[in-house]
């Protein structure tokens, strides 16, 4: 009876570890970006998902390079479009805390133990949820004159 306990336990574990994540991920990219305003920069996150009702979802943080950003999610136009969720790193200047410190971050570890280069929260049916980014497609940089 107990290697059958032991047993039922193991198969279960499997089940969870081996699920897809509830959210599909089709890409994640990173910019950086400078100017706009003297001595002014930042890093745009970019997460696109395959969500076929993103109204179902809140998105309210992510975190990355040990900080924990606030993101915005902006709607498909049709029901076939990626629904996309970003947050800025903004450093420098307009930044009113002290030099070093980043005004709309949070410092903070991931929430969640896992290999990866970022951590997307979320709220669904009333559940916290976390969506690793396994790594970022880094785009070409961006200067503001």
């Amino acid at each position: 009876m107990k290697y059958l306990f032991v047993l039922t336990i193991l198969l279960s574990a499997q089940k969870e570890c081996s699920q897809k994540p509830e959210i599909p991920l089709a890409d994640a990219t990173s910019q950086f970006w400078s100017g706009g305003a003297a001595a002014t920069r930042g890093t745009y996150y970019k997460m696109y998902l395959l969500l076929k009702d993103p109204s179902q979802y809140e998105f309210d943080s992510l975190w990355v390079d040990e900080k924990r950003l606030p993101v915005s999610l902006i709607k498909p136009r049709t029901p076939n479009d990626t629904a996309m969720v970003m947050a800025n790193d903004v450093q420098g200047i307009l930044n009113p805390m002290k030099q070093g410190e980043m005004s709309n971050s949070v410092p903070s570890e991931f929430p969640i133990k896992v290999d990866a280069t970022g951590v997307l929260g979320y709220f669904h049916e009333g559940k916290r949820g976390y969506l690793p980014i396994p790594k970022w497609r880094i785009l070409k940089s961006v200067t503001y004159q």
